[in-house]
């Protein structure tokens, strides 16, 4: 290296401390030791080196913002959980494990999740949990955070999953919903309800589901969504009578009766 600044021709001057050299006279740096990009520290098997990390998984294209991005949860929530898993209170703890039991059952998102904790821990300010199992409780907050969220899930659904009777579960939504005084809410469409019926009776034919779509959207146009469920069901059977599709495997598959599903088909318009 030479012994003049290129730029002034003063003398460079090493510093051992900071690893440089730089010009006396203009404070040009002249030559610097680049940044060691490696670890610092040293893993001699998996565990170390999970422990020993201080950094998380890489980037990934398959995830929104490449995985990098942050969930920000309100601190309310975060005090309440806190709380649960410190042994404050063993309900909590175990209505919190129940929801996201079900909630994994049910592939819900985390915010569905967490929708229901809210309402769980608004319905325990009111007693609404006290004298009911935790297991129905969290069916009623789940089932009304799904409706919310505008999820086409049917009563049965919880039923399975909770052990609870859907009777039971559908008064404690409407009580739920009442004493809590939520006014807006998600409204369902018999649209949304022809993809899920149109899974369960394991059909593939996309054209004559687009068919059931539109005779669905159709009549919910002309008579109103007094029932979405029984006119989705009644919209595929009509979409499918062509193929011989029972009344009795649609209605099974929608979770209604077939006079509901015959009463619903009479009134699709022509």
């Amino acid at each position: 290296m030479s012994q003049k600044c290129p730029e002034c021709g003063g003398k460079i001057v090493k510093d051992a401390a900071k690893l440089e050299a730089y010009c006396e006279n203009c404070g040009l740096v002249i030559e610097e030791t680049p940044i060691d990009l490696r670890k610092e520290w040293r893993a001699f098997s998996p565990e170390e080196k999970r422990k020993r990390a201080r950094t998380g998984p890489p980037s990934n294209l398959i995830y929104p913002g490449k995985g990098l991005g942050t969930n920000f949860v309100p601190k309310e929530l975060i005090r309440n959980k806190k709380l649960a898993r410190r042994g404050g209170n063993k309900n909590l703890i175990f209505a919190l494990s129940e929801i996201k039991r079900m909630s994994s059952q049910l592939n819900l998102s985390k915010d569905v999740e967490e929708r229901a904790w809210r309402l769980y821990l608004d319905a325990k300010k009111i007693n609404f949990t006290q004298g009911r199992k935790i297991e129905r409780a969290v069916a009623a907050v789940l089932c009304l955070a799904c409706r919310q969220y505008g999820i086409p899930l049917f009563i049965e659904d919880f039923e399975k999953i909770s052990g609870i009777k859907k009777e039971k579960i559908c008064k404690d939504v409407k009580s739920l919903q009442n004493r809590l005084k939520i006014k807006q809410q998600v409204f369902l469409s018999s649209e949304e309800y022809v993809g899920k019926i149109f899974t369960k009776l394991g059909l593939k034919d996309e054209q004559i589901k687009m068919r059931a779509l539109e005779i669905a959207k159709k009549a919910e146009k002309e008579i109103g969504n007094e029932n979405p469920r029984a006119m989705a069901a009644a919209a595929i059977y009509r979409a499918y009578k062509e193929v011989h599709l029972t009344q009795k495997k649609v209605a099974k598959a929608a979770q209604i009766s077939v006079p509901t599903l015959e009463r619903y088909y009479k009134k699709l318009p022509p």
